[in-house]
């Protein structure tokens, strides 16, 4: 689905294109336009990047919070038990 203020700006940077092109010339729009897209293009990138690590971020949270609630508390050892002899000489 295509939002109306996108085909706004769209249009718009169409139109502008347009006029710089017929008053200073098309070498000009041709550079304004590869700049503009170099700028843009990281400018999205990083926008799209942040948007996907915070993605990511949260399902990790909830990945290691079921992990965490399906492997129940840990046991804890106070020292009375006769595993920690098991390997040892003597």
């Amino acid at each position: 689905m295509v939002d109306k203020r996108k085909v706004a700006v769209i249009a718009l940077g169409v139109v502008v294109a347009v006029i710089v092109g017929v008053v200073v010339g098309w070498e000009w729009v041709a550079g304004v336009l590869l700049g503009s897209g170099t700028g843009l293009g990281a400018w999205l990138g990083v926008r799209w990047g942040n948007k996907r690590a915070k993605e990511i971020e949260q399902y990790r949270e909830q990945w290691l919070n079921r992990r965490a609630k399906r492997s129940g508390p840990l046991h804890v050892s106070d020292g009375d038990s006769e595993s920690e002899d098991v390997g040892r000489l003597g």
